[in-house]
């Protein structure tokens, strides 16, 4: 019965019309402009914390602000190590807000450059620096075990497509109830949080 988390989104604003992610992140990674952008949103949310308001929030309660991060760049762990430096230079530290850096399941397997030792690396970078790392869109297109086999992460959501499902009552309904009641005694074997 009470907020906990927030997740950060962001939506482009042109001329009094509002475009979701889908619209605007192929072009930003096309032209290999997610680094600077992960940077960009992580610098407005520590702004945004920064701010009187979530100051006298996160004094009543500690919340937790996932944000979206892209592993589409060439050196991931870098580009994980210069995040963590923004947040460790704020006056937002992890003591204040919990921060959960967040790694779309699908986009990881597409991109081929980061291997298992990496992934383990960057968790390791994260868990040292008191920031939590969660799988995203878990379940759908390229979903695999390896991920959760390979990385050390703190929770795991399981995509809206399969969560939508759970009202059918055809098929897909009493399959994806199957398989969620397989994700949450998962989760729990593995002491993972499952959203």
């Amino acid at each position: 019965g009470q907020v906990i988390r927030f997740e950060v989104l962001t939506r482009l604003i042109l001329a009094d019309n509002i475009y979701g992610p889908g619209i605007f992140l192929p072009f930003i990674q096309r032209y290999g402009l997610s680094e600077k952008f992960d940077e960009y949103v992580l610098e407005n949310t520590l702004k945004l914390l920064s701010s009187d308001f979530w100051r006298t929030e996160t004094s009543l309660r500690k919340y937790c602000f996932a944000i979206n991060i892209s592993p589409t760049s060439n050196n991931f762990y870098m580009h994980i190590q210069n995040l963590v430096d923004l947040v460790n230079k704020s006056d937002i530290g992890t003591n204040v807000a919990c921060l959960d850096f967040e790694i779309t399941e699908g986009v990881l397997i597409q991109n081929a450059i980061h291997n298992d030792q990496t992934l383990m690396q960057v968790a390791q970078l994260l868990h040292d620096n008191n920031i939590m790392l969660s799988m995203d869109d878990f379940g759908v297109k390229n979903s695999s075990f390896e991920r959760l086999i390979a990385c050390d992460f703190d929770s795991i959501k399981v995509d809206m497509h399969v969560v939508s499902q759970l009202m059918n009552k055809d098929y897909s309904g009493k399959v994806a109830k199957v398989i969620m009641q397989s994700l949450v005694k998962l989760a729990a074997d593995l002491e993972l949080k499952l959203i």
